[in-house]
């Protein structure tokens, strides 16, 4: 029974076939607990694991034997593989077919054909691959919190082979019956330029040049209304292709966001590469897309690939080129590089504020790199999951993870892994208040960043990225821009990030005027990078209008701060205070200081705001209490650029509630 052709489906309801026959998997608990033990296939899952996970919703205790029950009736459906080991189940994948693995095959060689000018050859693919949807991603258990980062990013690649697959219909000359399906995917999914570019270029190949401009005209409008950006750099050069009427957009083999490169440049690869050296990444995005006409590009060229468009803003390139490398590297059976890539990825989704994509990349990382030696895939993975709890507030972890990824990188001789493991402990110690600690191990992170071929331009970037926001959080203004002024010099930071750390600090020592240019600056800039990056240059705009007195413009640039995954807080509250809705202000502020990712460093950063706000409430004893938390913390932290902040705070809560000023001098 073992060893006939069997398939589990998970693209759609739970099921299985055994040579095209249905295989009786028995009710939705039984359908829910095979699904988890498919997320982790090859490993083993604990007893206690799969009862919290699949029995979740019952009221009642469920006993072990009740899972070795459904256990032995999967088993014996899947034809005995499924194992007990150590406490625990793991289900074999030997031998057998899973709907969700032949999709991802499929939509990867699609995206050699269409990259390799074979766009007929990618629409068979695609229309193959999507033909394998019966239903969304782990239907029977898509209200489980375990089963939604797999199902996002399952959901994420099929909607990637749905642009593809206009893309190609476009490609092989289908414009003019492509149209209503275009017009229809980007009202489906209208902050996707990917559909926006191929709706924009059908347009113009079906002699319609005005409706072409309309229709990049209300991609821009959206932009703007929804998240304060404008298109990105591949859509702008598109609309300018369309206005000079460039022959190149005529005919089959022009793809929207990327196909004036790959028609225009005839450079090869050792051109990418010199201008790699050069730190010149929009040209070495531009010579691999050429170089790839002529064959595929092996996955060292597609790293640096996925590199050049990470660093340069555009991110859609830089996901395909890794998501290429990293089946590519399944392919050769190099389980640990496809991991690194997987982890690559993770950061692609997180500076474009989808969390969920990025968890279901780090799942996938984690899944490929259980049970295989220590190498410096390791490193990077303890890397990535010390900058996942950053995000989530656990400053503790965050150095914890730093430690064992800088370890593993001292043992591998990998100086990118153990210069990013320094970043990130620096980073939760500054969290967790201990600057003197962090300070030297920012300080040897950031020095191996300024080294020229030490580190790969990501992780330089990131590092740098990393190190100012610590400073800057701690308010050493002058250290920070001094960091920022070698950073700029050496290129390494990402679009707009020198411009939105340096309005920051310019902020905080009260250069206001010069703070709101090297925004607007970071704004233009970051916003290729959207949307994480152009939300910080959102805020710092905000908080530079607040203090002009501007408030509907604050009011304005702190929505769209949110609107691109950036907290709005303190700034929003600050602004409804000056508008008079008091109570409106508190409600904020505390909701903010009751978020469960909000550490001491980032409590610090609201704190004088709530008291503002607290005593404009007469809420006298909560703004006292504020008061109070704000000092001990700059006490624990010991950190002496916060030190004239929390006075400021005190001495104005003095002067609101007639507390005398030598409590203040005291303080």
């Amino acid at each position: 029974m073992r060893g006939q052709d069997l398939e589990v489906l998970v693209l759609g309801p739970t099921d299985a076939t055994r040579s095209g026959q249905p295989v009786p998997l028995g009710g939705h608990r039984r359908r829910a607990l095979l699904t988890r033990l498919l997320l982790d296939a090859g490993r083993t899952v604990s007893a206690q694991t799969l009862l919290d996970d699949v029995w979740d919703d019952e009221t009642r205790p469920v006993t072990r034997g009740t899972l070795q029950t459904h256990i032995s009736e999967l088993r014996t459906a899947l034809g005995g593989r499924i194992g007990y080991h150590a406490g625990g189940y793991r289900l074999d994948l030997s031998g057998l077919r899973l709907d969700a693995m032949n999709f991802e095959r499929a939509l990867d060689s699609a995206l050699v054909s269409a990259a390799t000018g074979l766009p007929e050859s990618a629409r068979q693919l695609l229309t193959e691959s999507l033909g394998l949807w019966r239903g969304d991603a782990l239907q029977d258990v898509a209200d489980r919190a375990w089963a939604h980062p797999e199902a996002a990013r399952l959901t994420e690649l099929r909607k990637v082979a749905e642009e593809q697959l206009l893309q190609s219909r476009l490609d092989v000359g289908e414009h003019q019956q492509l149209v209503a399906d275009a017009e229809a995917a980007v009202a489906d999914e209208p902050l996707r330029e990917q559909r926006w570019a191929t709706l924009v270029l059908a347009l113009y190949r079906c002699g319609r040049q005005s409706a072409a401009l309309a229709a990049y005209r209300r991609l821009r409008d959206l932009l703007a209304g929804e998240m304060g950006v404008d298109p990105s750099r591949p859509m702008v050069e598109l609309q300018a292709a369309i206005l000079r009427q460039d022959p190149r957009l005529d005919g089959p083999g022009t793809n929207g966001m990327r196909g004036l490169a790959r028609t225009a440049a005839t450079e090869t690869l050792r051109r990418a590469h010199d201008a790699a050296d050069a730190g010149d990444w929009p040209t070495v995005q531009e010579s691999l897309i050429a170089a790839e006409t002529s064959g595929s590009l092996h996955v060292d060229d597609l790293e640096l690939l996925g590199d050049a468009g990470f660093v340069s803003g555009d991110q859609e390139t830089s996901i395909y080129a890794r998501m290429r490398a990293h089946m590519m590297c399944l392919t050769q059976a190099d389980t640990s590089r496809a991991a690194v890539f997987a982890m690559q990825i993770v950061c692609n989704y997180y500076v474009r504020n989808q969390p969920s994509l990025a968890r279901g990349w780090m799942d996938r990382a984690g899944r490929l790199l259980d049970g295989v030696r220590e190498s410096a895939a390791h490193g990077m993975f303890a890397y990535t999951e010390g900058l996942i709890a950053l995000a989530g507030g656990d400053p503790a972890v965050a150095v914890e993870k730093g430690v064992r990824a800088k370890k593993i990188g001292k043992r591998r001789g990998d100086h990118e892994i153990e210069a990013l493991g320094q970043a990130v402990e620096g980073s939760g110690l500054a969290r967790l208040g201990d600057i003197e600690a962090a300070v030297p191990l920012f300080e040897a992170a950031f020095a191996a960043a300024c080294v020229p071929g030490r580190l790969g331009p990501v992780a330089a970037g990131q590092i740098v990225c990393w190190s100012t926001q610590a400073l800057l959080s701690v308010a050493e203004y002058d250290r920070a821009r001094k960091w920022i002024d070698v950073v700029e010099q050496s290129g390494m930071a990402f679009p707009g990030d020198c411009h939105v750390h340096r309005a920051e600090a310019l902020r905080g020592v009260g250069e206001l005027d010069a703070a709101a240019a090297e925004a607007e600056a970071g704004r233009r800039e970051a916003q290729d990078v959207q949307p994480l990056h152009a939300g910080i240059a959102h805020y710092e705009m905000g908080m530079l209008h607040l203090a002009s007195g501007s408030l509907l413009a604050a009011e304005r640039s702190f929505v769209l701060a949110k609107a691109c995954g950036v907290s709005q807080q303190p700034g929003a509250a600050l602004v409804q205070l000056a508008l008079g809705d008091v109570d409106g202000a508190f409600r904020a502020i505390t909701a903010a200081l009751a978020s469960p990712v909000v550490d001491d460093l980032a409590r610090a950063r609201l704190l004088p705001a709530a008291v503002r706000i607290a005593v404009a409430a007469a809420e006298h004893a909560q703004a006292e209490r504020f008061a109070a938390s704000l000092n001990q913390i700059v006490r624990t932290l010991d950190a002496p650029g916060l030190a004239p902040i929390a006075v400021a705070a005190r001495t104005e809560l003095g002067l609101r509630t007639g507390v005398p000023e030598d409590n203040a001098k005291a303080f």
